[in-house]
């Protein structure tokens, strides 16, 4: 799935993926323009933490 930003002044998108043999999201940010990967994260761990806290176990974040 691809999400993309509609927020101003937020550019790119994040390729969330659902690998459901070991249970894992996985998600790559992809920027645009002058975006900066902190502004699209911050707001979808926002939106996960809120939803589906009880779901999560574990949220990892590395740069590639």
């Amino acid at each position: 799935m691809k999400v993309k930003s509609t927020e101003r002044g937020v550019w790119g998108a994040l390729n969330i993926t659902w690998e459901a043999q070991t249970r894992t999201l996985t998600c790559r940010v992809v920027n645009r323009r002058d975006g900066t990967p902190h502004a699209i994260i911050g707001r979808f761990i926002d939106f996960l933490l809120e939803n589906y806290k009880d779901r999560i176990q574990l949220i990892s974040i590395f740069e590639v």
